[in-house]
């Protein structure tokens, strides 16, 4: 959440979906991009670990089916938020002209 916060801070939400951005901001809002996709695959990770609780902890041998199906869901959400971070760094690093490209020098994470 930390990072996300540092490195949001001005960036215009429809900047997140546009790929054609270059320079500085570019960098900025990619880096904002990877960082909101990992709260994402937080929170909804939390979120199957809650469910998973609610099956493991009950006092009874039958299987809780809605904890175990909210889970499943879960699961493959925060696959999907995976997939999006993943996608943002492909889309610079098996490029020659992405974004890291465009790094300025001396630039430190936050």
């Amino acid at each position: 959440f930390n990072d996300a916060a540092k490195t949001c801070w001005g960036v215009n939400p429809m900047d997140l979906v546009a790929f054609n951005t270059r320079g500085v901001a570019a960098v900025h809002t990619n880096v904002c991009s990877v960082n909101v996709f990992a709260v994402i695959g937080a929170v909804v990770g939390l979120a199957g670990t809650l469910s998973a609780a609610a099956d493991d902890c009950a006092a009874t041998l039958i299987p809780n089916v809605d904890a175990l199906c909210a889970q499943s869901v879960m699961g493959l959400a925060m696959a999907v938020a995976g997939t999006g971070g993943a996608a943002t760094l492909m889309n610079s690093a098996c490029r020659g002209n992405g974004w890291y490209h465009d790094i300025p020098p001396g630039l430190v994470p936050s």
